[in-house]
This record gives structure tokens, sequence and C-alpha cells, in this order.
């Protein structure tokens, strides 16, 4: 298991944060409101960070760099 870079602890997974965008037609029709996506289930990803559970240091800034860091102590 790899260490914290930051508070030196083992860690075992990391704790990830993305923003996502979606976007689509907002309308107001005979008193009732809808959201229609341009793309239901294809939302952007506009941000992404991987960091340690216990002090919040952010390690990696994509899946693919998270899974490098967890895999480079086994």
């Amino acid at each position: 298991m790899p260490n914290c870079p930051s508070c030196k602890k083992s860690l075992e997974g990391l704790r990830y944060f993305r923003t996502l965008v979606e976007h689509g037609v907002f309308t107001v029709e005979a008193g009732f409101s809808n959201m229609d996506s341009d793309s239901p289930g294809q939302e952007e990803l506009t941000k992404e960070e991987y960091a340690c559970p216990y002090c919040g240091k952010v390690v990696a800034d994509s899946e693919n760099k998270a899974e490098e860091f967890l895999r480079a102590a086994l």
C-alpha cells in the first residue's frame, strides 16, 4: 500500500472528486417546467481530483494517475 506524500499514512484507496457539466434545454409549458438533456448520460467531465482520505492532499488529477499511484507500492 502506498503512503500519502503529505501525512504519510498508509492508503488503501483515494477519495475522488469529479465535476461534471450537463447541458440541455429548459422549458416552461402550461405551468410545468421541463429539462431535456442534449445527451443523457454524456456529461462533460471538467475537473477530477484524487486525494488522501485522511488529510485531503490531492495526489492525482486523473483516474489513470490515481491507479498508477496506488499500484506503485504493489
